[in-house]
């Protein structure tokens, strides 16, 4: 049975939900498929690539929309305050400047037309990963620059925040 069914069946405190999310999350989370194995060992074609770098830019677009509607439904101003940090993260103090317009960057930076990402046209996947998500990023992103650097012709700062 998993930590899931006994939470069903009996509830959690929030220490214990979180318990069951992380341990889920080092079960089944995406940093343990074999496209991310390939994608961190260098073994990705551009064109997975970009496909990639698209559907993390689709699913990141829609977070600041979704933490947006959870805050305006927030009846707990401390609660309020807190989730804002959510939406900057995201978009940025400018609306620009987030992490949204980091993918976006990456999207481009592969040789995908930005106007065409950011248009919304396209399909997108997305995943609970919030909880884990720091520690597959401090993987990912050291393993792309060293994998996919100028020799897979991905022009150098690909991988790195646009700067402002």
């Amino acid at each position: 049975m998993s930590g899931f069914d006994d939470a069903a069946r009996s509830g959690l405190s929030a220490t214990g939900l979180e318990a069951v999310l992380r341990q889920v999350g080092a079960e089944r989370c995406h940093n343990r498929h074999l496209f991310h194995h390939r994608m961190t060992a260098g073994s990705l074609s551009k064109i997975e690539m970009q496909a990639w770098a698209l559907n993390r830019y689709c699913y990141q677009a829609v977070i600041p929309r979704k933490d947006a509607t959870i805050l305006a439904r927030a009846k707990d101003p401390t609660f309020r305050a807190a989730w804002r940090k959510r939406i900057e993260d995201h978009d940025g103090e400018d609306g620009r400047s987030g992490g949204v317009a980091r993918w976006l960057h990456l999207a481009a930076s592969l040789g995908l037309d930005a106007d065409a990402v950011e248009s919304g046209r396209l399909a997108v996947a997305s995943s609970l990963t919030e909880l884990i998500s720091p520690a597959i990023i401090g993987e990912r992103v050291p393993a792309l620059q060293h994998a996919y650097g100028e020799e897979k012709n991905i022009p150098p700062g690909a991988f790195r925040p646009q700067e402002a």
